[in-house]
């Protein structure tokens, strides 16, 4: 039983649903759970999205994943007696079903084929958790490298992003990146890594999101516009939850795309003063 259908399954017998799951209406914005609280409860999630946010001080946050309707969070809590390690935010309006340690091991002891398939499924995504963030923070190392290098125009950075983050998409990804040239009044593509033909075209995004259910884009803006954006296009069919795992890999993309364009701008902006001035006094 795997992971995306063990709330299905544990639905089938009203009396555990009855006997050990509490229904809860969690608002968009409102918190499931809170890092460091004391916890000993594990939560499904029947409808709407959570995400789940560690904290990076001074009142910022990073999220570490999403969670999909099926799915379930907060299962270290039952396991261990510990705080809980991130906090979890209602993204839209949710039902979640919360059962405690008590429940849970109880739930386990009378029910042995639904208590080994809720183990297994914990283990399953436990370790399926523990690979994704390897995968992002080797990612993040890598790419932040670039931060270091100095890029005379915004168009070199982006070629050299998509051919980074290339190296870490599984399977067939078609990945193109565009910069918005002032001049011209277009966007001219600086960066390309094709896996598979496609005669797919994409609107100019306005905001990082899934343009379809295989594709996202990253964008950076100024003043309201878009200066510059990635579209990342998956030949297969993805899932809910995998859509969620990638956004979180397009969240950590972005945030060194901002900083490096941020970057390349500001230097830009330097050495044309400097040119200023140096005309300035020869005159």
């Amino acid at each position: 039983m795997g992971k995306e259908n063990i709330l299905a399954e544990l639905k089938k017998n009203p009396q555990i649903m009855e006997k050990y799951f509490l229904p809860k209406n969690i608002k968009a914005g409102e918190f499931v759970f809170r890092e460091n609280e004391k916890g000993d409860s594990l939560f499904f999630l029947e409808k709407g999205r959570i995400s789940i946010r560690k904290s990076m001080g001074e009142g910022e946050d990073k999220v570490l994943a999403f969670v999909g309707e099926g799915d379930f969070f907060g299962e270290i809590a039952v396991i261990e007696e510990t705080v809980r390690t991130a906090s979890a935010r209602a993204e839209e309006d949710c039902l979640v079903y919360e059962v405690g340690r008590e429940g849970f091991y109880e739930l386990t002891g009378n029910y042995p084929r639904e208590g080994f398939s809720l183990f297994s499924a914990i283990t399953s995504v436990s370790l399926c958790r523990l690979q994704h963030t390897s995968k992002e923070l080797t990612l993040l190392y890598d790419i932040s490298r670039l931060l270091t290098k100095k890029y005379a125009e915004e168009k070199e950075f982006l070629s050299e992003i998509v051919e980074q983050v290339a190296f870490y998409f599984e399977g067939s990804w078609n990945i193109e990146s565009f910069f918005y040239n002032f001049y011209n009044d277009e966007y001219e593509k600086a960066g390309s890594n094709r896996e598979f033909e496609s005669n797919e075209t994409f609107k100019i995004p306005s905001e990082n999101g899934w343009l379809d259910e295989n594709a996202y884009a990253i964008v950076y803006s100024e003043k309201g516009k878009t200066q510059a954006y990635i579209v990342f296009d998956a030949q297969a069919e993805m899932t809910e939850n995998e859509r969620n795992n990638w956004s979180v890999i397009f969240n950590t993309i972005s945030f060194i795309l901002s900083a490096g364009l941020k970057n390349i701008a500001v230097l830009k902006e330097s050495v044309l003063m400097d040119k200023l001035k140096d005309r300035k006094n020869f005159l």
